[in-house]
């Protein structure tokens, strides 16, 4: 009877080391997890930056190429007609 509550109590043990390692396991996978969503996070941030950057430079490319357009075509307007 004895030998019986002695292994039961083995196996009793063996049960909590194995729940105290998966445990530990798991607590592991969530702060990697934790890890992931935020470098998920950064690289979603980094992309709308560089689609805002790259929107602004298309901006400022055709305001700039728009003010040259209306310079030259207003500084020499009759610039076609000058030999009548």
């Amino acid at each position: 009877m004895q030998t019986q509550f002695k292994t039961q109590y083995e196996n009793g043990q063996a049960l909590m080391q194995e729940v105290a390692r998966l445990r530990e396991q798991a607590s592991m996978a969530e702060e990697e997890r934790k890890q992931m969503t935020v470098s998920l996070d950064g690289i979603r941030m980094l992309q709308a930056a560089n689609e805002d950057q790259h929107e602004r430079v298309h901006g400022t490319w055709f305001f700039f190429s728009l003010c040259l357009y209306f310079y030259f075509h207003f500084s020499f307007p009759l610039q076609h007609c000058q030999h009548v």
